[in-house]
């Protein structure tokens, strides 16, 4: 990938696979968790399982659950790219035996050292237009904030989605003035790191982010939480209407990387491809590399990294590039006579200096974490 050695043998694939028929999707993780864990064994696993489904395939994120339970040496470091509603799953499976089940799946890997992954979502926090559900319908509207599974687990990283821009429309060229003094980190006249989003970035997705519905926020986060809700309050900003969503639910993204324009190799050609899940393979590679120093310094694997993200970083100066700017109202880009919404002011959740509910901390200063390992 990007001009760098390809080594076939370090690929493993597990499950069914069309190489006469490459999805972009698959292409991206497969492509990016490999470059950025460059020379790590890694597998490719697919999944198409019964239950409840939209298409051919039922819920089959709790087939891959299982099937690492039943393995003896399972990958360290799992990037999942898809996922549906809570919403969505309570629907399918008449309430939340599904995901209980997976909460059950996850802790199981947690305590096994295993990391887990996932985007936060591309359409706003109340994922309105997305299609890409999988297993529920399209969302047809902007009325409530619609939290991510498995993306919000207590026990899963959750990733958002960051651009790279010196013009981006508007941050760039009219700052709000309720920004003053904020600790903003769009830098103009230089690149700068900032959130994906329709409004506040010109963007045609917006990251997901919010709170969870069914999962209680777990002890880990609720210093950030009480940070977050204090500098909304502190700046003025809105939260969604309330009613709408769990103000005591677990609070996603944890963190951010690049996500928006990446290029992958898709039918023989070269090409611009985003997403939260995107970012997760992203991040899935850069724990692969801390994952390679833990070993050789003789640690245990990271496993899950809540405790050490929220902790011992959070309190280390340097250790996250902060992101400040914008809010996830929006879905993402829809045509002219399309039946869903693109554009929800107010639907979603804004973006503060510290911890916050569509950025996490922001993305990782890797120095800073080889640093301070866990």
């Amino acid at each position: 990938m990007n001009g760098m050695p390809f080594d076939e043998q370090l690929v493993d694939i597990v499950g069914p696979n069309d190489q006469s028929k490459p999805g972009g999707e698959a292409q991206l993780d497969i492509s990016w968790i490999m470059a950025m864990g460059r020379g790590a064994p890694t597998k490719f696993l697919s999944f198409c399982g019964p239950g409840p489904a939209k298409g051919p395939c039922g819920a089959y994120v709790l087939d891959w659950a299982m099937w690492v339970g039943n393995q003896t040496a399972p990958p360290l470091v799992t990037s999942i790219s898809y996922g549906d509603t809570e919403g969505g799953y309570a629907k399918k499976f008449a309430g939340f035996s599904y995901i209980d089940r997976m909460e059950l799946e996850l802790t199981k890997m947690a305590a096994r050292g295993l990391t887990v992954v996932a985007g936060s979502g591309d359409a706003g926090a109340t994922n309105v237009s997305e299609e890409g559900n999988d297993i529920s319908q399209t969302d047809p509207d902007c009325s409530k904030p619609r939290p991510f599974f498995p993306s919000d687990s207590k026990y899963v990283v959750s990733l958002s989605s960051s651009l790279l821009s010196t013009h981006t429309t508007p941050f760039c060229n009219i700052p709000p003035p309720t920004l003053a003094g904020a600790g903003t980190n769009v830098l103009c006249e230089r690149v700068g790191e900032a959130s994906v989003s329709m409004t506040y970035g010109g963007t045609y997705w917006t990251t997901g982010g919010g709170m969870s519905g069914h999962i209680a926020a777990p002890d880990y986060q609720r210093a950030a939480i009480a940070s977050y809700k204090a500098q909304v309050a502190k700046l003025g900003y809105a939260l969604p209407k309330s009613g709408t969503y769990n103000p005591q639910g677990r609070m996603y993204a944890d963190l951010t990387t690049l996500g928006f324009n990446l290029n992958i190799v898709l039918n023989g050609k070269v090409g611009p491809i985003g997403g939260t899940s995107a970012s997760g393979p992203l991040m899935g590679g850069l724990f692969t590399i801390i994952n390679d120093r833990l070993l050789a310094l003789g640690r245990p694997p990271l496993g899950a990294p809540h405790h050490w993200l929220y902790g011992k970083l959070a309190s280390t100066n340097g250790a996250y590039n902060d992101l400040t700017y914008g809010r996830n109202d929006d879905g993402d880009w829809q045509p002219r006579h399309s039946p869903y919404k693109t554009l929800c002011p107010g639907a979603g959740f804004p973006l503060t200096p510290g911890p916050d509910a569509v950025s996490g901390f922001g993305s990782p200063n890797m120095d800073v974490w080889f640093n301070n390992l866990p």
